[in-house]
């Protein structure tokens, strides 16, 4: 049998006499086994080094991406910022969330490959491979999304196109209804108390904010303008445009509206910040409601811990993705911590969540659907199988009659699962 990892063996049958047979009877059989057998080396291991390695490589981006933007603030508080300038570390940034896309492929590719050894009825091992593999083709819709969100949200604060303009096109990764579009309309109303007060004081910030363009012979004249504009309108959209180029706090408000698009659908927190800097960091990324701060929002908390099953020992340099459910599968709301706290608590807003628990050598787990309720503290633990103790794995074990009688013809049934990925050869002696 070609590898397989994933066996159901169906129907071994054994024909053997149980009664009425006397042991020093020379016809009498002699029942051995069965035995299994199985290659001596593990192809899933190079599955788990790939696996490990471009997780690696979407921390090493995720970091990357947090380094440009800090560089980005830096620039646009200078003083040099220049239109140009803004758009070239903007497209660095959407270009770096494009490379991370063949990490996460190659991640989904890998962990299929992987999820295909695990049985989707073996549930009593945290297993439940369809919620896994559900999980892991989100993360790569929700990568492509948030580098549409980026580009689009930079579109938009650029001045390039008109919020309306970014939200008639069905590819701008921005939903319509949705608190990221409420945020840039936030922006426009913002730049446009900026501008309005530039006319009033006479000051065009050396070019970058030439009012001098909206009809008006007086101040109020050109305000009352600017404000019937269209928000399609060339020069209102350019106005807006240039305001982080010479408004300081729109320029950090600017900074950090395009860090939160790009990290809305999935970030990642590497271990090592503290248990309760992770705590922030997860509960920033699930709550919705921007303008209130993750410690006054309702929450509930939980408790994960990853033992390893037979030894009760905590899983070391383990990883735990937490994924809110009821969310179209390009909107996924992820966090993926690497190298959390041996028992990590995570404050969560009141909802839905599956959670996947991954350590190179061990068999996930998947705690599915855990429902946190505001005020609620739950506790679970992640009881991970290590591959090399657990090769095969047999269930559903029957015989058919189980009291047969002498010289019945009797069935044995076994379900049994490969986690090496080999092929299983059942030796029957009789």
């Amino acid at each position: 049998m070609s590898r397989k990892i994933k066996l159901l063996l169906l129907l071994l049958v054994v024909a053997f006499l149980i009664y009425g047979c006397p042991k020093d009877d020379p016809e009498s059989p002699d029942i051995v086994g069965p035995s299994f057998t199985t290659s001596s080396t593990t192809p899933l291991e190079g599955d788990l080094e790939d696996y490990s390695s471009n997780l690696d490589g979407i921390v090493t981006l995720s970091s990357e991406m947090d380094t440009l933007f800090d560089e980005l603030e830096d620039y646009l508080l200078s003083g040099t910022a220049t239109p140009e300038g803004f758009q070239s570390r903007v497209d660095e940034i959407v270009e770096l969330n494009d490379d991370m896309v063949p990490y996460v492929e190659n991640l989904i590719a890998t962990e299929l490959l992987i999820e295909q050894a695990f049985a989707s009825d073996m549930s009593t091992l945290g297993l439940f491979s369809s919620v896994a593999k559900g999980i892991y083709n989100g993360l790569k819709s929700t990568v492509v999304s948030t580098g549409r969100m980026v580009r689009s949200g930079y579109r938009v604060l650029s001045g390039q196109q008109s919020l309306g303009e970014v939200l008639r096109d069905p590819e701008s990764g921005i939903p319509i209804v949705s608190s990221f579009a409420e945020r840039l309309a936030n922006h426009n109303r913002q730049r446009d108390e900026s501008i309005e007060g530039a006319i009033q004081r006479g000051d065009t910030y050396e070019g970058y904010c030439d009012w001098t363009r909206v009809p008006g012979s007086t101040p109020e004249e050109r305000i009352a303008n600017y404000r019937n504009m269209s928000d399609d309108d060339p020069i209102k959209k350019s106005l807006r445009g240039n305001v982080h180029l010479w408004d300081t706090d729109e320029a950090t408000r600017t900074v950090g509206t395009l860090k939160d698009a790009a990290k809305d659908g999935i970030k990642v927190v590497a271990g090592g910040a503290g248990a309760g800097d992770i705590q922030i960091a997860v509960m920033e990324q699930m709550i919705e409601d921007e303008m209130t701060p993750p410690e006054e929002h309702p929450k509930g908390t939980v408790e994960v811990t990853a033992k390893e099953q037979d030894t009760n020992i905590p899983v070391p340099d383990q990883t735990t993705i937490i994924v809110q459910r009821g969310r179209p599968e390009d909107r996924q709301k992820v966090v993926i911590v690497v190298n959390p706290e041996v028992e990590q608590e995570y404050d969560l807003p009141p909802s839905t969540y599956d959670f996947v628990t991954i350590s190179e050598t061990y068999i996930r787990w998947v705690e599915e659907g855990k429902t946190i309720l505001e005020d609620t503290y739950n506790q679970f633990t992640s009881w991970m199988h290590k591959i090399s103790d657990y090769a095969i794995i047999t269930g559903d074990f029957r015989i058919d009659p189980v009291n047969p009688h002498p010289n019945e013809r009797t069935t044995v049934h076994i379900d049994a699962i490969s986690f090496y990925g080999d092929s299983l050869t059942f030796n029957w002696d009789i």
